[in-house]
């Protein structure tokens, strides 16, 4: 399963809350739980741009600054210290039907919008911040949405 929405309602005035997409996909698999992750450009969004499918996304997300943005970062990292980071090892730790496979994963994975929808999409500012639902709404069914690519380790 696929979520796509914004990390934060978005406002319509320059400087202000920009759109910031991301994806979260769910899994499932039988007898254990489903293997979750989120991706995204950055939770600073995207400022002057409303193409939902604009840029890739990916399971590393930069580290973003602001007040809020470091309080946030502060309480995430009581429980991990890689805050801005999904890892992938239990993707690979079951398959569909829960049995326990040996893990083989990548470090890291990039969602690359796919050509037919990556500019379907204005990139003006639109008269309503919610209008991005619109766009998603109107994505073809059965249309392929990202291309996904793998980097097997991190790069210097």
């Amino acid at each position: 399963m696929v979520r796509l929405s914004s990390a934060a309602l978005p406002v319509l005035k320059v400087g202000a809350q920009p759109l910031a997409p991301g994806m979260g996909l769910k899994f499932l698999r039988d007898g254990v739980e489903s293997a979750n992750l989120v991706s995204m450009l950055g939770v600073n969004g995207q400022p002057g741009e409303w193409n939902f499918f604009e840029h890739t996304f990916t399971n590393h997300i930069p580290n973003a600054k602001g007040a809020a943005l470091d309080a946030v970062a502060a309480k995430f990292s009581t429980a991990t210290d890689y805050i801005t980071s999904v890892g992938l090892s239990d993707y690979a730790k079951y398959d569909q039907s829960g049995n326990e496979e040996t893990p083989v994963f990548p470090y890291e994975l990039f969602f690359v919008p796919d050509a037919s929808i990556a500019n379907v999409n204005s990139n003006s500012m639109p008269s309503d911040p919610l209008q991005f639902l619109d766009q998603l709404k109107a994505v073809p069914a059965n249309n392929v949405l990202y291309n996904v690519y793998a980097l097997n380790a991190p790069t210097q």
